[in-house]
């Protein structure tokens, strides 16, 4: 995807923020519709909407000078929310935590019992990459901090069958995902 429309799926995932944190939704659909020929915007998640942050960050030097100061506004109006809508954004954190545990756990259990196939690994990986977005809205709670041991713990079975390899994303998207944090992008689990 190019870093311009990242830049636009963000901003109508920031349009909608407010209403996301007064929902019971974990996962939202976004109202709005990306321009012609672009990628189709996902569900407004904060793992998601970090996660495409600290892209946009790694990145910022294909946007054009208008859209880095577009990025710059979303980055200010991230930290106005989190100190507005602190607690409401670690509740919805701890929601999404709990359904990213749970589907990077059934991933790695159906691998290993033969029933997901290592093509599907990328999405699998794309939920542990936001449920690591989401470390600093979940290390303040014993509740958080456990569902990122439980994490880690999964992360322990598939280094018993990991292969290191290239980024499995777009390489413009690497440098937001330093190897030393993020190793589960570089590579794939065995069959």
């Amino acid at each position: 995807m190019k870093a311009a429309d990242l830049l636009r799926q963000t901003e109508a995932m920031f349009d909608e923020v407010e209403d996301y944190l007064t929902s019971s939704a974990v996962f939202w659909p976004l109202a709005s519709h990306p321009p012609a020929g672009a990628p189709p915007y996902p569900r407004l998640s904060l793992g998601g909407l970090l996660t495409a942050l600290a892209e946009l960050r790694a990145r910022a030097g294909e946007l054009s000078e208008a859209e880095q100061r577009a990025l710059q506004d979303l980055e200010q109006a991230w930290q106005k929310l989190s100190q507005r809508r602190s607690a409401a954004l670690r509740q919805k954190a701890l929601a999404e935590a709990r359904q990213r545990v749970n589907l990077w756990r059934a991933y790695l259990q159906d691998l290993e019992e033969g029933q997901a196939s290592v093509d599907d690994y990328a999405q699998a990986a794309y939920h542990r990459t936001a449920l690591d977005s989401l470390r600093p809205l979940l290390e303040d709670s014993p509740e958080g901090r456990a569902m990122l041991e439980e994490a880690a713990r999964f992360d322990s079975r598939l280094r018993q069958r990991w292969r290191p390899g290239r980024f499995i994303g777009p390489e413009s998207a690497a440098p937001a995902h330093p190897h030393d944090r993020h190793w589960w992008l570089y590579g794939q689990p065995s069959p």
